[in-house]
């Protein structure tokens, strides 16, 4: 039976506090277990919010095994599993547990291979979490288990007492006896120091500070971690024309011209696989190292940002602290840009209409919604490492949007008092209201660089527009006479004025169409009802040319895909009762001069990513061998 013994056992600070001492034992170690993890200490501690509990772990008999770190509540069952690490070949590991809040928890650790087989070789402790704590003892360097070849670490560390002191930072592989300085710095008066460092190759590092002369040396040696070194997390999107997400359990096979199988790529049991959709829509898999992304979303710049499954380092994969990365469309490489929120709001389909659940300004910052660890909400603003949040926990929001010059308009509602709005954070900071209601879902930026604002409510109902340059509301509405004085019969519009939607999309020739109860309408610059069969409209995309690709319910209810020339009002079918099939998602791709979609052929009930070439107007489907992507988004 594989077990596990822990060398150490320490607590590990936050970037500006450290955990408390240790307090009487109050946990022993489970009867039952077949064996214990000597040197997992069962005493009581206290550590702050914010902190970790970490400590060196050694597998025995020595070899690669995975390991759960699982905590429960004090006085309740049902262990939950909090992170999974995987030992090296020399059966070293480092665990760390990091508590997701307030209040009195139980830790344990478990070897994947005997939890299999019902046996728990499990250590337990104790660890109250407090919001403060007040350090008694040094505690050591703090740094990522794992890191890519060639990439700049940054140690951060303390002496105790606090006192200016010369540190080495010392690295040596952890075959090899002999320590080699990897940088040299100097503690501030508080006794706390950073230095970078780069590792020289590939391999497993273990790295401890030594303060020369210092009293504390010995203490500082106690630090000594190990370091996995391997090749950089990265994308491989040569060649793609889009991006995809594959269900869990789904077995997808990519194919070249032809049809001849070029290889498979598996999911896991239990996750989403994040694939290369290519030109002839064949799919491959896209992260290169250990990581799982569980959305994804391509920007305007054409980078993608990944919101990882579970916290992953984002520079070398496998665990780590980073949440949501960006990931250069250049280089495949990636960077991370959140590592402190518990989780990251990202609608899906089943939420319909909504903003992107990333979003940017002209000055690059980027924008997001999310949930810290102790449960509040946040709208977050992060720039060049510095982030800051928008919103406090009182209020809860359905929708934001990001305009090029910072400003953030937002719907929502007060948890409170139950009142809902629609506000503007300007660049400033400031708050602005626009309106005290928020029924209507439609919040864009049109051509004209307003902001545009469905609003449904006893007053009437109808579109609002928010004029960036006086930063004020226009008093009137989108003058809907012309059209519903003739048409008022027809729900999809007039019923609600244009206050809801289910997509909107701008061409390059400046116009906004928008789907309103299944029916497709110009907004900007005149409201106008384009010439479709297609009377229940499902999908929307823009076009060049003054194309618009129309996806929905034909002529017979028959699933059909059309061409419309906006400029002309005339329609080409592309997709009907001879090649039927249900359009999921629809995308242009101006470089190819082609469209894509996803969705199911009626011929032989097949899941497929089709392609509609412009310039010959003949659409080709191909089975992906999955039931339904997940997502699928095209650069």
């Amino acid at each position: 039976m594989a077990s596990v013994s822990a060398s150490m056992l320490f607590t590990l600070p936050s970037a500006d506090a450290s955990s408390s001492a240790s307090a009487p034992a109050t946990a022993q170690v489970a009867a039952a277990a077949k064996s214990r993890l000597a040197g997992w200490s069962t005493k009581a501690v206290t550590v702050r919010l914010n902190g970790e509990l970490g400590t060196d772990v050694t597998v025995t008999p020595k070899a690669k095994r995975t390991i759960d770190v699982q905590y429960r509540k004090r006085g309740t069952t049902k262990w939950l599993t909090r992170s999974r690490i995987a030992s090296s070949s020399a059966g070293a590991a480092y665990v760390v547990f990091k508590p997701p809040a307030r209040g009195v928890w139980e830790v344990r650790l478990l070897v994947a291979a005997t939890r299999s087989a019902g046996k728990v070789v499990t250590g337990k402790r104790v660890v109250t979490v407090k919001g403060t704590a007040t350090p008694t003892k040094s505690v050591g360097t703090r740094l990522a288990s794992r890191a890519a070849t060639g990439e700049r670490l940054t140690v951060p560390g303390d002496v105790n007492p606090p006192a200016v002191r010369r540190i080495q930072i010392q690295i040596r592989p952890v075959a090899v006896k002999t320590w080699q300085t990897a940088a040299v710095t100097t503690s501030g008066a508080n006794g706390r120091f950073t230095a970078p460092i780069i590792f020289p190759k590939a391999g497993e590092w273990r790295l401890r500070a030594v303060a020369d002369g210092s009293p504390t040396q010995a203490a500082l040696k106690g630090s000594e971690r190990v370091v996995y070194v391997g090749p950089r997390l990265r994308m491989g999107l040569k060649g793609a024309t889009g991006l995809a997400l594959a269900p869990a359990g789904s077995r997808i096979t990519s194919a070249v011209a032809g049809g001849a199988p070029a290889g498979t790529v598996r999911t896991t049991a239990t996750e989403p696989t994040l694939v290369i959709v290519k030109p002839d829509g064949s799919l491959t898999s896209a992260i290169e190292g250990k990581a799982s992304a569980s959305r994804f979303m391509i920007a305007p710049t054409g980078d993608v940002y990944v919101l990882f499954s579970r916290r992953t380092n984002a520079s070398a994969g496998g665990d780590g602290d980073c949440l949501l990365a960006r990931v250069d469309r250049s280089t495949g490489l990636m960077s991370c840009v959140d590592s402190t929120l518990s989780s990251i709001t990202w609608p899906d389909d089943q939420w319909g209409y909504r903003n992107p659940a990333v979003q940017f300004d002209d000055k690059g910052a980027v924008y997001y919604e999310g949930w810290t660890t102790d449960g509040r909400t946040v709208l977050r603003r992060s720039h060049n490492g510095v982030t800051k949040n928008l919103i406090n926990d009182a209020i809860s929001l359905q929708d934001f949007l990001v305009i090029g010059d910072g400003s953030v308009f937002l719907r929502g509602s007060t948890n409170v008092s139950g009142t809902s709005w629609v506000r503007r954070i300007t660049p400033q900071g400031g708050l602005q209201t626009l309106a005290t209601h928020n029924s209507g879902n439609l919040l864009h930026q049109f051509p004209d660089g307003n902001v545009y604002i469905g609003l449904y409510d006893g007053s009437g109902s109808g579109v609002a527009r928010f004029l960036t340059a006086s930063g004020t509301m226009d008093p009137n509405r989108m003058d809907i006479s012309t059209y519903c004085a003739i048409d008022r019969w027809d729900p999809a519009f007039c019923g609600s004025n244009g206050a809801y939607v289910s997509n909107v999309v701008t061409t390059e020739n400046n116009e906004v169409f928008a789907v309103t109860g299944g029916r497709v309408f110009q907004l900007y610059p005149t409201l106008s009802k384009p010439t479709t069969t297609i009377h229940q409209v499902t999908n929307l995309a823009a076009g060049s040319a003054g194309r618009l690709f129309v996806a929905g319910l034909g002529a017979g209810g028959v699933n059909s895909l059309s061409v419309l020339d906006t400029a002309t009002d005339t329609e080409s079918v592309v997709v009907g009762a001879a090649n039927e099939a249900e359009v999921y998602r629809l995308h242009h791709l101006p470089a190819t001069n082609s469209v894509m979609f996803d969705g199911l052929r009626f011929a032989d009930n097949t899941y497929v990513v089709g392609r509609l070439d412009l310039a010959t107007m003949k659409v080709t489907t191909k089975p992906t061998g999955t039931t339904r992507l997940v997502d699928f988004q095209t650069f």
